[in-house]
């Protein structure tokens, strides 16, 4: 359990699997508490990444 939210540039070659794609971008979340996005702009990758951030902060009230 990594918990890791991970925001990759490139899709991985699951893409093709609609349930692989929820379990790895959704689901897997409930499980080990980290997550996958796959998004090619970099600006928007940074600002998926401190959302993400921002979003822990609050639960943790820091």
């Amino acid at each position: 359990a990594s918990g890791v939210y991970t925001v990759l540039g490139l899709p991985p070659k699951i893409m093709g699997s609609p349930n692989v794609v929820k379990l790895l971008t959704e689901d897997v979340e409930n499980v080990v508490g980290g997550k996958f996005a796959v998004e090619p702009d970099p600006m928007r990758m940074a600002e998926l990444m401190a959302a993400h951030i921002e979003k822990k902060r609050k639960a943790l009230g820091i």
